[in-house]
């Protein structure tokens, strides 16, 4: 009986875009919903035909709706080596620039290690409008898809004096998943920005 394998041989050159350079950093705009208001199934059936790891769509369900995180700092994904396969470690981390009884609600929910965890949706400033197949795929950047996202082995702080935060609370999510970058891309990126706008009412 043939060995069954999922290797993945190397397709592309590993050469800079020179076309569209690549920038760095995130908008300060996403959203971060409860995994559990989302339809991991229905979402990854909508995976696009020839792609890597790009989805159509993020299907909540009804009555569902995103929470706006309005300072997004960053995002670090880091292969992790495991003894039969490896993984990616996506951490992402924002500012919740805001301190009292609603906030701190707030990071109680994202702290705690119960629950279903979050899915992410955050936008890179890189877009790679240049690219023939799929311009500006690059945007729209989901995480927790796979796995979800939480808090365990991230810093979630509060530092009174400290003028980063001014006086509000630093966070960090991560998860560890199959793919270096999990895309979403409708039709066009004008396209996917206004379901990535939209994502903050409920869902129908």
């Amino acid at each position: 009986m043939p060995v069954t394998s999922c290797n993945k041989k190397l397709a592309a050159d590993l050469a800079a875009n020179c076309t569209n350079p690549v920038v760095e950093g995130k908008e300060l705009n996403g959203y971060l919903l409860n995994r559990s208001d989302v339809d991991i199934e229905a979402t990854i059936a909508t995976k696009i035909a020839g792609s890597n790891n790009l989805y159509a769509s993020v299907i909540r369900k009804a009555g569902a709706k995103g929470y706006q995180m309005t300072n997004v700092k960053d995002e670090d994904v880091e292969k992790v080596d495991g003894a039969n396969v490896n993984r990616w470690k996506h951490v992402l981390s924002f500012v919740l620039l805001d301190d009292g009884d609603v906030p701190g609600s707030v990071i109680e929910s994202l702290g705690r290690k119960d629950g279903d965890g979050f899915v992410a949706v955050t936008e890179n400033i890189y877009k790679d409008f240049g690219r023939t197949l799929s311009p500006g795929s690059s945007a729209f950047q989901i995480d927790g898809l796979e796995t979800p996202l939480r808090s365990t082995g991230q810093s979630i702080k509060n530092t009174k004096s400290s003028t980063d935060t001014a006086g509000g609370w630093a966070a960090g999510l991560q998860c560890e998943d199959n793919h270096p970058r999990t895309g979403w891309y409708s039709t066009a990126y004008t396209a996917t920005k206004a379901l990535f706008d939209a994502l903050g009412t409920a869902a129908v």
